[in-house]
């Protein structure tokens, strides 16, 4: 992790710019897609957590929440979405489509938020992982030792390719 950890310090990106108003929780489930065009955001919900900063921070949780088919298979017994479907967009093209148009270059945040989740601190492992409602914690943790394990290695095998 110190490696990874020294990787990302090197590749800080710039100053964004001006700060902007941060939803802090940008995930699918968060929006509302209009009926007849489903391509169509026609509300964003839960803003509790909204602060103002860095408007990469939203990038880089969409990314975190957005799973997709080719993912490792660790990943799957945590995070399932309609987006590993076929004809929903990769993260790839996701932060093509950011940068075309918000001309920030967001390089490197999905990589930050995967380390993140690898910290625990002293709180609850359990808010780490996205459990639906009436999910047991115990049971749900029973991996956990090995998704954190395929998560730093995961984040270092991101490291060490070329951007």
């Amino acid at each position: 992790m110190n490696e990874t950890a020294a990787w990302l310090i090197e590749r800080l990106p710039p100053d964004s710019g001006a700060p902007a108003l941060v939803h802090n929780d940008t995930k699918l489930d968060n929006v509302m897609l209009d009926p007849r065009d489903p391509a169509r955001v026609v509300a964003v919900l839960d803003w509790e957590m909204c602060t103002v900063g860095d408007p990469l921070i939203d990038l880089g949780l969409l990314l975190c929440y957005w799973p997709q088919a080719d993912d490792p298979e660790v990943f799957a017994g945590s995070l399932r979405s309609v987006t590993m479907a076929p004809g929903w967009m990769k993260r790839a093209e996701i932060v093509e489509r950011y940068a075309a148009r918000s001309g920030r270059r967001p390089l490197g945040h999905r990589l930050l938020l995967h380390i993140r989740n690898l910290q625990t601190g002293g709180g609850d492992p359990t808010d780490l992982l996205p459990l639906p409602r009436g999910t047991d914690a115990r049971r749900a943790l029973r991996d956990f030792d090995k998704r954190v394990e395929a998560l730093a290695k995961w984040a270092r095998s991101m490291a060490q390719k070329k951007f």
